[in-house]
């Protein structure tokens, strides 16, 4: 069976929706598919002049420096997998399949445009987007476009059957050769605890430290690792320790140091960090909100705490 995903843009550094849809890709040809990655700069259907230029011009950059920079330098993609670098996401830059699959709501658009030739519509969605900067009724009636759903997470299954749409669940997959227990949790540092860093502030990292200075308070020899991939916040006191873009093989040295990772996000389609430290034999504190303590609680280990309200910022 021929399968196309439909990326919007290319990142160089790790991120989570990326990540499910490669890992996809993998698993798929090793299941003897063929499989493209269709990306483009241009993501948005029906951009003004302004922006198709911009895109254009980011098109021919990339497109410059070979072949192969358009490929994940931070996941191994198989190389049975194709990747495409397309000036634009429209019909035309598409090549013809079995199956088409959207992944972010501007990719839902472009696909709802597609002919038959390109295959049967799917749209995957790990989130509900309204966060990413475009129009909130946009995002959400994407959701509504004729595309088969499939959805993540439990509660976005329940977003779409509110709207009146059906949507097919497939919880994200857990690798166990990817990150495992290599350090017994007995032999761990107890006060050392992990986080993810992000600037967005959705993802509730200024929670976080805020609730860390709380423990601190009262643990003095707390220790802190937060990893992102972003440079080093100025705002970090240097008690913090921080890695930007850690390797899977530090990441997952990260998540066996610890005793306790936090997940303060404010909203989450799954979130991968934590499921994957308490993978490593970490216990949880997250928010919530979503997927995430339906999904730990069932799926992970048993050691946990889940914080129902962060302190005031």
């Amino acid at each position: 069976m021929r399968v196309t995903f439909i990326l919007p843009n290319f990142t160089q550094v790790p991120i989570g929706g990326y990540k499910v849809v490669y890992r996809y890709a993998n698993q798929l040809v090793n299941l003897g598919h063929q499989v493209v990655v269709v990306q483009s700069p241009l993501t948005e259907c029906g951009a003004n002049w302004f922006t198709r230029t911009r895109a254009y011009s980011s098109y021919l950059r990339r497109g410059a420096w070979g072949g192969h920079s358009y490929r994940p330098r931070w996941l191994t993609l198989d190389p049975r997998v194709s990747v495409l670098w397309r000036p634009s996401l429209a019909p035309a830059a598409i090549p013809d399949s079995d199956v088409v699959i959207a992944t972010a709501w501007q990719t839902s658009e472009w696909v709802a445009t597609y002919p038959p030739t390109k295959g049967e519509k799917f749209y995957l969605i790990q989130h509900l987007e309204t966060w990413s900067g475009g129009n909130p009724d946009r995002v959400i009636a994407t959701w509504t476009l004729p595309l088969r759903k499939i959805v993540i997470a439990k509660w976005l299954q329940d977003y779409a059957h509110a709207m009146g749409e059906s949507a097919i669940y497939i919880p994200n997959g857990a690798d166990p050769d990817e990150f495992d227990v290599d350090v017994p949790v007995v032999d761990r540092n107890g006060a050392h605890v992990g986080m993810t860093y992000h600037g967005a502030a959705w993802k509730g990292s200024k929670d976080g430290l805020k609730a860390l200075d709380i423990v601190r308070s009262a643990f003095p020899n707390l220790r802190v690792t937060l990893f992102g991939t972003e440079s080093r916040p100025l705002s970090l006191p240097d008690s913090v320790e921080y890695v930007v873009n850690p390797t899977r093989q530090v990441l997952r040295q990260i998540y066996n140091q610890v005793a306790t990772f936090i997940g303060p996000s404010w909203s989450e389609g799954w979130g991968l960090p934590p499921m994957e430290a308490a993978m490593c034999g970490a216990a949880l504190a997250v928010t919530d909100i979503g997927n995430m303590p339906a999904i730990y609680i069932r799926r992970c280990y048993r050691r946990r705490k889940i914080l129902r309200r962060w302190p005031k910022t």
